[in-house]
């Protein structure tokens, strides 16, 4: 099996729920991931997992840690926090594309 990205729907919405213009709802999204961890042959794993690893894996990637706390949705402290207001949109996505090209490889490498 081929792993692939879910198709861009709604550019402004990166999980869309029922209505593709609106977001996934909380609820929604926690009864998804419940039904993935269920699925997982992993006896302690918990959904901050998911977290953990995006924060490990795009550290390993080469990913800027000020880059991986936005990704997080982590606010940012001390000082840069006060004078730097920046987003890193562009930074941010090229991080998750390539953190999505590791596990896609990955999987198709351990398929089966």
């Amino acid at each position: 099996m081929r792993w692939r990205p879910i198709a861009l729907i709604n550019e402004s919405v990166l999980f869309p729920g029922q209505d593709l213009n609106k977001p996934i709802s909380i609820a929604a999204a926690n009864r998804y991931i419940r039904r993935i961890r269920d699925n997982l042959p992993l006896e302690h794993w918990r959904t901050h997992d998911f977290r953990r690893s995006l924060s490990t894996g795009a550290s390993e990637l080469g990913v800027m840690p000020h880059v991986v706390e936005k990704m997080l949705g982590h606010e940012l402290g001390g000082v840069l926090a006060v004078y730097n207001k920046h987003y890193w949109l562009e930074d941010q996505m090229v991080a998750y594309e390539r953190y999505t090209d590791k596990l896609t490889d990955y999987l198709d490498t351990n398929d089966g």
